[in-house]
């Protein structure tokens, strides 16, 4: 990381090529929702079928920023 200052303090810039230990998290749990949500689809809970589908497509996004 490189190091620049507005004279005031100092900030980090970050590096891009590394994914940060949030993204590899986000990505996991984003993957244990789509299968909770394929469980309950298998058990005739679509409510909450569908709801947890949404949530695994809302860390999608999620994991694209944080990547």
């Amino acid at each position: 990381m490189d190091e620049f200052s507005d004279g005031k303090a100092i900030f980090l810039k970050p590096d891009s090529r590394k994914r940060t230990m949030a993204s590899w998290l986000i990505a996991t749990i984003g993957v244990v929702y789509l299968v909770v949500a394929g469980d309950l689809f298998i058990k005739g809970q679509t409510g909450l079928g569908i709801a947890f589908l949404g949530y695994a497509l809302g860390n999608v996004g999620l994991y694209m920023e944080a990547a």
